[in-house]
């Protein structure tokens, strides 16, 4: 099969998996115990009569399975609907969240890139030693360790002994950034604004390790025993034998061949990563899609929420897409 044929075949799969994603989203927010215009009213909440006029203004008064048609044929419009509670498009209010969780996201996940694959390397060199177990030890405590206990005890390690690290929000109080991208970093060095910039990254700097670390110790794991494997190979053995130095085998031979699935691993590992942030970004007051989600719940707001899923749903086929283009591109084992 041509990369083409093969590419247009994991686009339209991707069809299906939001379809069905919609739909048991959409019956299941239904299903569910509550009444949205009582959680929108909440001690406001009129007679009975009042209530059921917003009903009839919401659509909500209809038979599901029309609720359910009105809003798909929206969505492939590219309508999300408008939310309940805060009375504005939903995809504007998604379009504001989402920088900040990819801010957060992509720092996470390189660094958890960068600190797994080299500790699982220092680790699979030193194989049986006493540093291969120290990180070991290490990584499986951090894996097993959640992600809202750790970042609740940095943040009160931090208020007791380093309180020059913020706990909470992309920027201090006091300092403003006027919005062009949503992401604080590269919008900062457009305005030329380097007090911003480096505020900025002092907020990043404990959500970024709290979610980060979570999937260096996964990553880590998994690059230790690739690399031990590969070394463990046929023609490793060889080059040995030939006299090929020890530096060379591992940078041009085991190295490269252990990295594929290990990148391509922590490409998928990026639903994880969002998985996380939900729980990181409500631990440190991150105003990202999580906390979006978070509010959309508690007030049962149906269209937020299939909106935030629908996004996010996307979001992740998309990576996964990436993911298997380029381990089909970079790997000649791989047939379409």
């Amino acid at each position: 099969m041509e990369i083409r044929k093969y590419i247009l075949i994991r686009l339209l799969m991707i069809i299906p998996t939001i379809f069905l994603l919609v739909t048991m989203v959409f019956f299941v927010m239904r299903v569910v115990p509550g009444d949205p215009v009582v959680s929108l009213m909440g001690a406001r909440a009129g007679s009975e009569e009042q209530i059921e006029i917003i009903r009839h203004n919401l659509g909500l008064d209809k038979p599901i399975y029309i609720q359910y048609l009105i809003y798909m044929s929206n969505l492939i419009k590219g309508d999300f609907g408008y939310s309940l509670v805060r009375n504005s498009p939903v995809i504007k209010e998604i379009l504001n969240c989402f920088p900040a969780t990819f801010e957060l996201t992509f720092w996470s996940m390189l660094f958890a890139t960068l600190i797994g694959i080299y500790l699982g390397i220092i680790s699979a060199k030193r194989e049986g030693g006493i540093v291969d177990s120290i990180i070991r030890i290490v990584m499986l405590v951090r894996w097993c360790i959640p992600v809202f206990w750790l970042g609740i005890m940095l943040q009160v390690f931090i208020v007791l002994y380093a309180p020059f690290f913020p706990i909470s929000g992309r920027l201090s109080p006091r300092i403003f950034l006027d919005k062009i991208t949503g992401l604080y970093l590269i919008d900062s060095i457009l305005a030329g604004d380097f007090v911003v910039f480096f505020d900025s990254i002092k907020h990043l700097i404990v959500p970024v390790f709290t979610l980060g670390t979570t999937m260096a110790a996964s990553l880590g794991r998994l690059a230790r025993a690739n690399i031990i494997e590969v070394l463990g190979e046929e023609y490793i053995r060889t080059a040995k034998l030939k006299g090929c130095p020890e530096k060379i085998i591992f940078q041009k031979h085991a190295l490269p061949n252990a990295l594929i699935p290990i990148l391509t691993y922590a490409g998928l590992q990026t639903a994880m990563l969002m998985g996380g942030a939900i729980l990181t970004e409500t631990t440190f007051s991150w105003p990202g899609l999580g906390r979006l989600m978070i509010f959309a719940i508690g007030y049962r707001d149906f269209n937020l929420i299939q909106g935030c899923v629908v996004f996010w749903a996307l979001i992740i086929s998309l990576m996964n897409f990436i993911v298997d283009i380029l381990y089909a591109v970079i790997d000649p084992r791989v047939r379409f």
